[in-house]
């Protein structure tokens, strides 16, 4: 078994079928991989789908487990899967057609850790046009790279959904996807490339990426964008904490400033948003929070003036939170 496609499935009765049936159009080999389903405790007809698609398919594979988000989702399916290489698609997206064989390939004959692919952003609101995801911040294209290099040219996380990646990259250097909400993609993105010895970026974009109208019309809450800014300072705690355990000194070096990067902008966020999470009695909390893990006042380091300046001056100044 070469591949395993890993689908976390909550709620997606209208597109789950369509999901499934784009992979069976990219003239893969049946024996060549496995379409592994994880319901997250569906309360509509999502399951059953699943499980009617499994019976007429034998290289579909479907688990039920209760609901607890689509990390812990993926994490079960990487257990359950047998593939050498594993390939993340939430279940309201799909794959253009006929387009995975050629990629497959590649991957395979450069035995690359990871293949980044790019995303095309396709809205149900037929008057918005599409749009091409997964900017790689000027990666080189068809290069192959190891970690260390990547980082130096500037690497942006991507999210999960837009790359193939070697399974024994996550199994051997203990790594899934955290329980967080908001970052998890960009968190295992930033870790398994720090350990891939070869990565190679496409323009390629064979993943759809549907925004139905509920999640182009929905705005966030304070509540989720105060969650957002937590699980984005975990995101940057996290990565400041990896970098401590490469042996890649280089490596290391440019992790921490990553982790300070993400860090600060997490902060700055935070006190922009100051007055507002304070009118919803949420500001105070939230820094009696961080001061108990630690967190709070943000300590460094901090890898430039002006930043240890605005830090110094606003995001640690607890007067201006009063």
């Amino acid at each position: 078994m070469k591949v395993s496609f890993i689908i976390p499935l909550y709620n997606a009765e209208r597109f789950i079928e369509r999901c499934v049936l784009s992979i069976y159009k990219q003239d893969l080999p049946q024996d060549l991989f496995e379409i592994i389903i994880v319901d997250d405790g569906s309360t509509d007809n999502s399951l059953s789908i699943a499980n009617e698609l499994s019976v007429k398919n034998h290289n579909i594979h479907v688990f039920s487990k209760e609901n607890g988000g689509s990390a812990a989702a993926r994490n079960l399916g990487i257990k359950k899967s047998l593939g050498d290489y594993l390939v993340f698609i939430d279940s309201d997206d799909y794959f253009q057609s006929h387009c995975l064989n050629k990629i497959f390939k590649m991957c395979l004959s450069n035995n690359l850790d990871i293949l980044y692919y790019r995303l095309l952003i396709h809205y149900a609101d037929e008057g918005h046009p599409d749009e091409l995801g997964g900017d790689y911040n000027g990666m080189p294209i068809h290069r192959i790279m190891n970690g260390l290099e990547c980082y130096k040219r500037g690497f942006l996380a991507s999210t999960m959904c837009g790359c193939i990646v070697r399974k024994s990259l996550l199994i051997d250097n203990g790594l899934e996807f955290s329980d967080k909400r908001y970052g998890e993609d960009a968190l295992l993105s930033y870790c398994i490339t720090a350990f891939a010895q070869k990565v190679m970026f496409l323009n390629d974009a064979p993943y759809i990426y549907f925004k139905n109208n509920d999640s182009v019309l929905q705005s966030m809450s304070i509540n989720q964008h105060l969650r957002q800014i937590e699980d984005t300072l975990g995101v940057g705690y996290d990565l400041q904490r990896l970098s401590l355990e490469i042996n890649n000194i280089k490596l290391s070096d440019i992790l921490k400033r990553y982790s300070v990067n993400i860090i600060f902008g997490a902060y700055l966020e935070m006190w922009k948003s100051r007055k507002e999470f304070k009118y919803n009695n949420l500001l105070n909390p939230f820094i009696t929070k961080l001061k108990e893990q630690g967190r709070f006042p943000f300590k460094g380091p901090f890898f430039s003036f002006k930043k240890w300046l605005v830090v110094k001056i606003l995001i640690n100044n607890e007067c201006m939170y009063l």
